[in-house]
């Protein structure tokens, strides 16, 4: 190999000016414990913002490739994420 890192599309050629996707991402969350460890609280919430995104385009003139790979997009995801567990306690009698 001569030291490229990627995935080869059949049929696709990438611009020459192509540069790799950005990533720019905001996190908050809160942890909590409650009724002495026997219940947790999760949550989180995120705001990722992609930059650049790699898209299939079809080049005007097809020459030898009939697609090709450009950077033309944004993508912006947001969320909550939420997570619980409980765990019940037992009295210890038989």
């Amino acid at each position: 190999m001569d030291g490229n890192v990627g995935t080869v599309i059949s049929g696709a050629s990438g611009a020459p000016d192509i540069k790799p996707e950005r990533v720019k991402e905001f996190e908050v969350g809160v942890d909590a414990n409650l009724w002495n460890g026997r219940a947790t609280l999760e949550v989180t919430g995120y705001s990722r913002h992609t930059y650049d995104l790699l898209l299939l385009a079809r080049p005007r003139r097809p020459r030898e490739y009939t697609q090709r790979i450009i950077n033309g997009g944004v993508f912006w995801n947001k969320g909550i994420e939420i997570g619980c567990r409980l765990s019940p306690r037992f009295s210890g009698r038989t």
